[in-house]
C-alpha cells in the first residue's frame, strides 16, 4: 500500500468508485423538514395509522446531503400482515433535516409510528432490502418482511419469512451470523444465521447487478466494500438484536469473508479508521 493511498479518505473512496455504479435520478432535493412533513401528511392521508419508515441509503454522491427514502409499511405490525412496502418519497436532503423530520413526525399525530434504518442502495441505485434499527428491528425486502422479532408467552423469537413459510427460532439459539460472497467478481451475496444445533438458515440472498470494473487494481475492492456495506451492517444488527432479545445468551459471532475484513481489504481498513475518528459520512437517526 502506498503512502498516497493511506491518505485517501472514505469520501475519496466514494467519489472515485461511485462513478461506476448505475445511477437513477432521485426525485428532488428538499432543504427543510417542514416540506418533508408535508410529503408524509399528503401521502398517508388522514387515517394516521401508517407506520412510516425513514431510511438512508449508502454512499450518496454528495458531500452535504444524503439520500432518504420514505416508505409506508403494513398498517398492522404483525407477521400475518406482510404486505409490500409502499414508497412515499425518494429524495436528497440535508442530514440534519432528516433528524428533524424524524423528531417532528414522532411528536405530531401524523402516523402511528416512525421507524428508522438503512437501505442497501448505493448512490442512486435501486434498493432491494432494508433494516429497521432499535427495538423494532426487522429486515424487509420489496415483497415484505424477511426477518422479524415477535414476543410469545414462552419468550421472544425471530420469524423468518422464507418461500411462503414462516420459520420460528429463538434469538438465544443463534451462535453466529455469516456474510458470504461468491468468487470474483463477487456478484452473489448471502446472509445467514447458524443455530446452536448446527442448522443454517438463509435470511436473504442477493445478486449484485452492477458489474465491478476490474481495470484498476484497487477500485474493485473499494466498490465491493461499498456494495456490501448494508449487508455487513444488517449482519451486525442481527447479532445486536439477538443479544438484546435474549440477554442470558452470549452475543452471536459476526463472520465475514476475509475480503470484507481489514486484513483482506485496505478500503475496509480505511473506512473503519475514518469511523473511529468520527468521520462517518452519515448522521445517525437514532441516539
Amino acid at each position: 500500500m502506498t503512502m498516497g493511498l493511506l491518505r485517501i479518505s472514505v469520501r475519496a473512496v466514494r467519489s472515485r468508485a461511485y462513478s461506476s455504479i448505475q445511477r437513477r435520478r432521485v426525485s428532488t432535493v428538499y432543504r427543510d423538514a417542514e416540506s418533508l412533513v408535508s410529503i408524509v401528511r399528503e401521502k398517508v392521508g388522514e387515517e394516521h395509522d401508517a407506520h412510516v419508515f425513514v431510511g438512508l441509503g449508502q454512499y450518496y454522491g454528495h458531500r452535504d446531503q444524503s439520500r432518504m427514502i420514505l416508505l409506508r409499511l403494513g398498517d398492522n405490525w404483525t407477521p400475518y400482515r406482510n404486505a409490500p412496502p409502499r414508497e412515499l418519497a425518494d429524495i436528497a436532503t440535508d442530514q440534519l433535516d432528516i433528524r428533524e423530520l424524524v423528531d417532528v413526525l414522532r411528536h405530531r399525530d401524523i402516523c402511528r409510528s416512525v421507524l428508522v434504518g438503512e437501505l442497501d442502495c448505493v448512490g442512486e441505485s435501486d434498493w432491494k432490502f432494508g433494516f429497521i434499527t432499535g427495538s423494532e428491528f426487522s429486515i424487509f425486502s420489496r415483497q415484505g418482511f424477511v426477518l422479524q422479532p415477535k414476543s410469545f408467552f414462552t419468550g421472544s423469537a425471530f420469524l423468518l419469512h422464507s418461500n411462503n413459510q414462516i420459520v420460528r427460532f429463538c434469538p438465544g439459539n443463534v451462535t453466529s451470523v455469516r456474510v458470504e460472497i461468491s468468487e470474483e467478481p463477487w456478484e452473489d451475496r448471502k446472509l445467514s444465521v447458524e443455530l446452536i444445533n448446527g442448522e443454517h438458515l438463509t435470511v436473504l440472498e442477493s445478486s449484485n447487478e452492477h458489474t465491478l470494473d476490474t481495470s484498476d487494481a484497487d477500485l474493485p475492492l473499494a466498490r465491493l466494500m461499498m456494495s456490501t456495506e448494508w449487508l455487513v451492517k444488517a449482519a451486525a444488527q442481527i447479532c445486536l438484536a439477538s443479544s438484546h432479545l435474549d440477554q442470558t445468551s452470549k452475543r452471536p459471532n459476526l463472520l465475514l469473508p476475509q475480503i470484507l475484513r481489514e486484513e483482506g481489504n485496505m478500503w475496509v481498513q480505511m473506512r473503519n479508521e475514518a469511523w473511529a475518528r468520527g468521520a462517518a459520512s452519515q448522521v445517525p437517526l437514532e441516539e
